[in-house]
């Protein structure tokens, strides 16, 4: 994914065909460890490609992925008999409830704010 993320930080900044060089630098100024072969194989991957075709490619990929692959299940509560069983609705109370994020704005440094 940091292959990835760092030929997109290329294309963005005006490189339209990310060297596996390029990608080296990205990822070693973020900190991180470099694998030269994963490099190469995303740069030999999307050499006759522009970014926008990729992302294109991506985003109709996952419009075709239903909502209901998860298996959602209707429930329903039934009796021994098989009846179904009816569940009083509950009402539910309509109360604000204010927030304490005192200890919260220490990580912004307390009283500084």
């Amino acid at each position: 994914m940091k292959y990835l993320a760092a030929y997109a930080l290329a294309w963005l900044g005006g490189t339209s065909h990310p060297t596996v060089e390029k990608l080296q630098e990205i990822i070693e100024a973020a900190g991180s460890d470099f694998d030269k072969a994963k490099a190469s194989k995303l740069v030999e991957d999307l050499k006759d490609k522009s970014l926008e075709e990729v992302v294109a490619q991506g985003t109709a990929k996952l419009g075709s992925v239903s909502l209901s692959a998860g298996g959602a299940a209707a429930t329903t509560t039934t009796t021994d008999a098989g009846k179904a069983k009816e569940e009083p609705k509950k009402e539910e109370e309509k109360e604000e409830k204010e927030e304490d994020i005192e200890g919260a704005m220490d990580l912004f440094g307390g009283d500084e704010w």
